[in-house]
Order: structure tokens, then sequence, then C-alpha cells
């Protein structure tokens, strides 16, 4: 498994850039953690990655995900939008 992470940086006007970049790592044994964007960036990513076929589609976490099944999410493998909230 490999293992990615994305800190996305707004104001840089590279959010076409950014969704490629995910895109190569985007496949099921890749674990792809992505920090550091807002709500409406992150319905932005995820819209635009399942509409070019992304699958199994993007995932966010915030802190109401127990361990247990942010492990079990993990172990699948996949994109996951990280949040403190």
């Amino acid at each position: 498994m490999l293992f990615i992470l994305f800190e996305y940086y707004r104001g840089l006007g590279l959010e076409r850039i950014f969704c490629e970049m995910i895109k190569l790592y985007c496949a099921e044994h890749n674990l792809v953690f992505i920090l550091g964007c807002t709500d409406v960036e992150q319905t932005y990513f995820i819209e635009q990655l399942v509409k070019d076929g992304i699958d199994p589609s993007p995932r966010i976490i915030t802190a109401d995900i127990s361990i247990h099944d942010r492990k079990e999410l993990y172990l699948q493998g996949g994109i996951f939008f990280v949040t403190a909230r």
C-alpha cells in the first residue's frame, strides 16, 4: 500500500492540477489523505473526481468517525478528505 499526503493551499489557482494529481494516486491499494480544504473545496473536488469516474468515490473523515471505523476505511484504501471538525 502506498501512502500519499496532499495539502491544499488556497489562492494559487491550481484546482485542476490538484485534481489531476489526486487522480494519479487514487488506486484502491493506495491511501490518499487530503488536508487543508474548506467544505466548498471538498465538495468541488469530490464532484470533479466522481464526474471523472473515480471509484471508490472520495470520503470525508471527521472527528465524529470512531477510530475503529477509520481503521476499517483506511484498510480499504482510497481518497480521504480529513478535517479537524
